[in-house]
């Protein structure tokens, strides 16, 4: 029998992996949902019921090796969707949580991999820096401070931050 897992590919759609092999989501049937191999030169496919517990037909003449890097793919991509969620957990923390609770051998490079695009990921949510000073002062204008006080910029070089009780400038 063969083991059925289903995760999550980099961009958020399912997956099922079936002896160390890949197979994208084609569409529903009447029979249940069906699998093509996510190496466009391969015809294997197959057929699973509704809840992605069991076979109900499969072709998996595979025309290819298996992916010798499942393991850490699965790894990289939960640790990129709790980097977006945890936003203030630090991503060596993170890894080495996922390390500890799944029971995957990974190299230093695989770490350093998963680090950097666990980074990369994060970066994306991020607003892009200014590149001049009218984008400085757009990006101010359009700014809300925690206690919600307003900026003023004066002269293109000081910045006033208004508070309830006085005035305090910047350079």
């Amino acid at each position: 029998m063969d083991l059925l897992q289903q995760v999550l590919s980099e961009k958020g759609k399912p997956l099922l992996i079936i002896n160390e092999f890949k197979f994208r989501k084609i569409g529903k049937s009447k029979d249940g949902i069906k699998w093509r191999c996510t190496v466009k030169s391969c015809t294997s496919s197959v057929c699973s019921d509704e809840s992605v517990t069991t076979l109900l037909t499969s072709n998996l003449n595979h025309n290819h090796e298996k992916s010798s890097n499942i393991n850490r793919q699965i790894v990289a991509n939960s640790l990129k969707r709790k980097a977006i969620d945890q936003i203030t957990t630090r991503p060596l923390k993170l890894i080495r949580n996922e390390v500890q609770s799944s029971a995957v051998d990974l190299t230093l490079n695989d770490v350093n991999s998963i680090r950097r695009s666990v980074y990369r990921s994060r970066r994306k949510t991020l607003p892009p820096l200014p590149k001049n000073l009218p984008e400085v002062h757009a990006a101010l204008t359009n700014l809300d401070t925690i206690q919600k006080q307003s900026l003023a910029i004066l002269n293109k070089r000081f910045i006033l931050l208004l508070k309830k009780f006085g005035l305090q400038s910047f350079w």
